[in-house]
């Protein structure tokens, strides 16, 4: 006598396949961001957002209208991680505040390397930017800077922090992120700039010892501070 089968469809059931969740526009920026962080921005198409989504390409365009959009909401999502910024602490003296905020910027950068070039690849701003600007622009008014200091102090410390971090991307990118490259291309440069003539460049000799043993980390807060530094002068 044959076994009789007990799968769930002889009792008159029939297996359905699991329901996906509603395809939301955070969720379709979300997959995006780690499409960028895993590959980059020219790895982002539609077509790899929708693979991986599971969606068709058609779907995307009720979310997003095109992929600049989609950048830029992308950018300004990553900026959102940043939680207190210039908010922390309020009774502490502004200059700590004012740098603590730029560091939470700078370490999403950091994270996310495709971001920096983003920043000034176009004049709109998502909620979370604005908001970071703003916070700065009032932290600096309470402080006592007229309106002129703080459009100026303001942007000339987000383009020191952009700045270094198209740099720090570029450099992470060249040697493919890995800590030896980094050193033996440090190294090269240098060997290189201990080769030039001595009385030539003697200044610059002289400063050679701190190429060779400087870190990133400190290379960019001692820039911040300088910055800062300038910014109180104005006061």
């Amino acid at each position: 006598m044959p076994k009789r089968s007990t799968r769930p469809h002889d009792y008159g059931h029939s297996f359905k396949p699991a329901k996906r969740p509603p395809l939301h526009r955070d969720r379709v920026v979300e997959m995006a961001i780690a499409i960028l962080d895993a590959d980059g921005p020219d790895a982002l198409t539609f077509r790899r957002l929708a693979a991986d989504l599971e969606v068709g390409v058609a779907t995307l365009y009720w979310h997003v209208d095109n992929k600049d959009v989609l950048l830029n909401l992308a950018f300004d999502h990553v900026v959102g991680e940043i939680e207190a910024g210039f908010d922390a602490e309020p009774h502490r003296p502004w200059e700590e505040r004012l740098r603590d905020g730029f560091i939470d910027l700078w370490r999403v950068l950091r994270r996310h390397p495709w971001a920096a070039r983003l920043a000034i690849a176009s004049v709109e701003r998502g909620p979370n930017t604005l908001r970071h600007w703003d916070r700065g622009a009032m932290l600096l008014l309470d402080a006592g800077f007229d309106e002129r200091a703080v459009f100026y102090g303001l942007s000339a410390i987000f383009t020191y922090v952009i700045g270094t971090g198209v740099q720090d991307a570029t450099w992470h990118s060249y040697t493919a992120d890995n800590e030896q490259v980094q050193r033996e291309a440090l190294d090269q440069a240098t060997a290189f700039f201990a080769s030039l003539d001595h009385d030539a460049y003697p200044s610059f000799r002289r400063v050679l010892p701190v190429l060779a043993a400087h870190k990133e980390d400190e290379q960019f807060l001692a820039g911040l501070d300088l910055v800062i530094a300038g910014l109180r002068a104005q006061r």
